[in-house]
């Protein structure tokens, strides 16, 4: 059945129509990844940019910021900065060099520069939750517990508690993770 007044539509050749831009970008990706000199080429060139400070930059940034490892990354890079500025704290180090120990430990650009920024307002005269308000990296909880740890005098044991937690939450989201995967990997 045709309909009345309806333009006959012309047949078109299937096999002259060139593949779309993004199947021809995925072949030549996977043919770059079946030679073993472009492979090499690509890796060192990714380990060179990343051992760069800007590469560095952007890696964390991407550590921290995009699922689905941001909170995990986040997570990791405050219990070890906690941890550490706690026991120099406990050990009776000083609070500047504390701070400063903390910053290198947290192995992450962003959370390094945070405690220097931090270092550098309680060499003002700020106490340290004062200077961690505003930080979008450091919890409200997390702030709380060390205001309250300040004021009773007991910062140490505090950001052990803190750290703690932090440190069980960790270990709970790997645990989920990995749960999650585990299909995937052993299928």
């Amino acid at each position: 059945m045709s309909l009345p007044n309806a333009p006959a539509v012309p047949a078109v050749n299937v096999s002259a129509v060139p593949p779309a831009n993004a199947i021809g970008a995925g072949t030549g990706l996977a043919a770059m990844l079946v030679d073993p000199v472009a492979t090499a080429v690509v890796i060192a060139g990714a380990i060179f940019f990343l051992r760069q400070t800007t590469g560095r930059i952007l890696l964390d940034w991407v550590k921290i910021h995009l699922p689905p490892f941001h909170v995990l990354s986040r997570k990791v890079a405050l219990s070890r900065s906690l941890r550490t500025l706690s026991t120099t704290l406990n050990a009776g180090v000083p609070m500047l060099e504390a701070l400063e120990l903390s910053a290198g430990t947290a192995n992450n650009h962003f959370y390094e520069s945070c405690w220097n920024q931090v270092s550098e307002q309680v060499t003002t005269g700020r106490q340290v939750h004062e200077a961690l308000q505003g930080q979008s990296l450091f919890p409200k909880m997390v702030v709380q517990m060390i205001a309250s740890g300040e004021k009773t005098g007991r910062l140490g044991n505090v950001l052990d508690k803190v750290s703690d937690y932090l440190e069980r939450e960790v270990a709970n989201t790997v645990k989920t993770v990995t749960s999650l995967l585990e299909p995937l990997i052993i299928t």
